[in-house]
C-alpha cells in the first residue's frame, strides 16, 4: 500500500547561515573573553592588592559557576526558547563585570564576575551550539565549525581592545566598557529564531505491505514505581558514573583543561616579567591567530593519519608541555612570540579533541547519552579547576617566580597522563 508521509526538516540553508552569524558574534565577544581575562583584570587586582591564589579563587570560581549553569542549560531550554536563554545569559556577562568594577576585595569580585559573570558565561556554553545544530543535519559540522571561529577571531582582537582601554582608561573604566562590549553578544543571540519558523516540509513516498507491518506497543510504566532518586539519574545520565573508564577519561580531560585555564590566567603575568605591554598584546593576539588558524587546517592533516583522537590528544598535550618549559628558558621577544605561536597551534588541536574523545567513547559505549556525558564532563571541569586550580594559586603565593608555575603544571599533566596510559593497558589486555 503507498503511503505518503509529510516531514519536516531543518532547512540547512538560508536563515541557518544567519543564525551561525549570531553564535560567532556570541562567541567572539564572550567566550575569547578568557584570554584577555588577566590582561584586563590584571591591573585592577595589583590596584586592591589581591593576593594570587585571591586572583586564582575568582577565575575558577568563575569557570566552576559556568559548568554549573551548563548542566542545567538542557532542563532551562525545555521552558524557554534559545534566544531568551542567549540573551539572558549575555546580560549576565555584562552586568556580571559592570558589578565587578566597583568591587574593593576579592570576595565581591567573586560575587558579580564570578558568580552573575559565570553563570552568564555557562548559559552561553552550549546554547549557541544547540541553535546552530538546530538548523543543520547534512552540513551540521561545517556550520558548528564555522561558529566556533569567533572565538579564534575574538582572541586575536580582544587582546588589542583591552590594551587601547588600559592605556586611555583607568581600570576600573575599562573594566566597565568592556562590560558594555559584552552586550554585543546580544545582537547575534536576538538572531537566534525558532527553528519552527523555518522547517521545510518534504513528502516521502512509502510503499509498505499491511501483512508486513510492524507495530510497537509501547509497554506501560508504572511512574509510581520509580522513586525521585532513579528519575533523577536518568534525566542526568548519572548511571555514567558507573563506568571507571568513563570515569577515568572525565577526570583526565577536566584535569587537562584546569592546567590550560590555570596557564591561560598566568601567562599574560609571566609575560609582563619579560616585555612591554604593547608586546604582551602582540604575543597573546599571535597565539590566538595560529589558534584560529589551527581550528581551521589541522583536520587536513590528521585526516591522512590513522591516530586517533585519543593519541592527537595526547601528543598535544605533551607538545604543550614542552613549549611551556621551553619559553621559561627564552629572553628575547621574537623568540617568546615564535614559540607561543606554535603553542597557539596545538591549543585548538589539544581544544577540540578533548570534546572528540569524549565523542568517540560515547560512540563506541553509549551511543545515544552524549548530551549526558557532555553535561558530566562540564560537572568534572567545574571541580577540577575549581580545586587544582586554587592549589597552583596557592603555590603562586610562596613561589612568586612564574617559571616554577609551569614546571608544576606539566608535572602534574605528566601524572594524570600516566594514569591514562595505566588505565588503557589494563583495559587492553583484558
Amino acid at each position: 500500500m503507498a503511503i505518503s508521509r509529510v516531514v519536516l526538516e531543518p532547512p540547512n540553508s538560508g536563515y541557518g547561515w544567519i543564525v551561525v552569524l549570531g553564535a560567532l558574534l556570541i562567541n567572539m565577544v564572550t567566550k575569547a573573553f578568557n584570554s584577555v581575562f588577566s590582561l584586563l583584570y590584571g591591573p585592577f587586582f595589583s590596584s586592591i592588592n589581591i593576593a594570587q591564589s585571591e586572583i586564582s579563587l575568582v577565575m575558577n570560581l568563575s569557570t566552576f559557576f559556568g559548568s554549573l549553569a551548563s548542566i542545567f542549560t538542557g532542563a532551562i531550554l525545555k521552558s524557554f526558547t534559545v534566544r531568551q536563554v542567549a540573551v539572558t545569559g549575555c546580560f549576565l556577562i555584562s552586568i556580571g563585570m559592570i558589578l565587578s568594577s566597583f568591587t574593593v576585595s576579592a570576595y565581591q569580585t567573586i560575587l558579580t564576575y564570578s558568580l552573575i559573570g559565570g553563570f552568564g558565561f555557562g548559559l552561553l556554553v552550549n546554547t549557541s551550539l544547540v541553535a546552530v545544530a538546530s538548523y543543520f543535519t547534512t552540513n551540521k559540522k561545517r556550520a558548528v565549525s564555522l561558529s566556533l571561529t569567533g572565538t579564534g577571531i575574538g582572541q586575536i582582537l580582544l587582546p588589542q581592545i583591552v590594551h587601547y582601554l588600559n592605556s586611555h582608561y583607568t581600570t576600573n573604566e575599562s573594566i566597565m566598557i568592556m562590560g558594555g562590549l559584552m552586550l554585543n553578544g546580544v545582537i547575534g543571540a536576538l538572531l537566534f529564531q525558532p527553528v519552527e519558523k523555518h522547517l521545510k516540509r518534504r513528502t516521502i513516498d512509502e510503499t509498505q505491505s499491511l501483512t508486513s507491518m510492524s507495530i510497537d506497543i509501547p509497554h506501560p510504566v508504572n511512574e509510581d514505581n520509580l522513586s525521585f532518586w532513579r528519575k533523577f539519574i536518568n534525566t542526568m545520565d548519572l548511571g555514567l558514573l558507573e563506568d571507571s573508564r568513563f570515569i577515568i577519561l572525565n577526570f583526565v580531560l577536566a584535569c587537562s583543561y584546569a592546567v590550560a585555564s590555570d596557564f591561560n590566567l598566568i601567562l599574560t603575568f609571566f609575560l609582563h616579567t619579560k616585555m612591554t605591554e604593547t608586546q604582551t598584546t602582540t604575543c597573546l593576539s599571535v597565539l590566538a591567530t595560529f589558534d584560529l588558524i589551527s581550528r581551521l587546517t589541522f583536520h587536513f592533516i590528521t585526516d591522512y593519519t590513522s591516530l586517533s583522537s585519543r593519541q592527537i590528544l595526547v601528543i598535544g598535550v605533551f607538545c604543550l608541555g614542552i613549549l611551556k618549559t621551553t619559553i621559561t628558558f627564552l629572553t628575547t621577544y621574537e623568540s617568546i612570540l615564535f614559540t607561543l605561536s606554535i603553542y597557539g597551534y596545538f591549543r585548538a588541536i589539544v581544544f577540540v579533541n578533548q570534546i572528540l574523545v569524549l565523542s568517540e567513547h560515547c560512540t563506541k559505549y553509549y551511543p545515544r547519552r552524549f548530551a549526558g556525558a557532555l553535561g558530566l564532563n562540564m560537572a568534572f571541569t567545574g571541580i577540577s579547576t575549581l580545586f587544582f586550580g586554587q592549589l597552583f594559586g596557592i603555590f603562586r603565593n610562596y613561589i612568586s617566580d612564574f617559571s616554577y608555575s609551569f614546571y608544576l603544571e606539566d608535572t602534574f599533566v605528566i601524572s594524570i597522563m600516566s594514569i591514562w596510559f595505566i588505565e588503557y593497558l589494563y583495559h587492553l589486555k583484558n
